[in-house]
């Protein structure tokens, strides 16, 4: 925490933010910055798409669930993520399925700070890997990752940071 003490990071979601994942034969959805990329994923018991389109959609879907578990009291960096949350990822493996997708999660630029935001939530009896891979963050990344799991289902959640030297991740999981 002493390398933020006199840090300034700047906000600015349309910052670039651009670098390679590792290739893991994986379908994949790219969070830039903290901002979803063109293009839902669907199909096999799977469904990835923006928060921000989910929430346009169907905010009722997400209400009960979207910061529940993110406890802003106790975490004070879950609470300045959720301050910034503008987009991020859902990702839904429904029921009986077998799903498998890498979150890439490219980091801010130097000077810049991302607060991605993934709401997970794997239903019954559905069977999920989420590789969620940070890469190339020079500045401040925050990410928050709330998972759901219903009775009999089962996450295998690998997080990956493969952030610059010059970066600060300070990220929260919560299940």
């Amino acid at each position: 925490l002493k390398l933020l003490r006199n840090a300034q990071f700047v906000f600015d979601p349309n910052a670039p933010a651009l670098a390679d994942g590792l290739e893991l034969g994986l379908r994949q959805f790219v969070l830039a910055g903290g901002r979803a990329q063109p293009g839902p994923l669907s199909g096999a018991g799977l469904q990835v798409e923006s928060l921000a389109s989910w929430l346009r959609r169907d905010p009722d879907f997400l209400a009960s669930r979207l910061g529940a578990l993110a406890d802003t009291v106790r975490h004070r960096f879950a609470a300045l993520n959720t301050a910034h949350l503008m987009d991020g990822a859902v990702v839904r493996a429904t029921t009986a399925a077998r799903a498998q997708v890498h979150l890439l999660i490219t980091g801010p630029s130097l000077s810049h700070a991302a607060y991605p935001r993934l709401l997970v939530l794997v239903e019954e009896g559905a069977d999920a890997v989420l590789v969620e891979e940070h890469v190339g963050a020079l500045g401040f990344t925050c990410p928050v990752t709330e998972v759901y799991l219903a009775r009999g289902a089962s996450l295998n959640h690998i997080r990956i940071d493969r952030g610059g030297e010059a970066g600060i991740h300070l990220g929260l999981v919560a299940v």
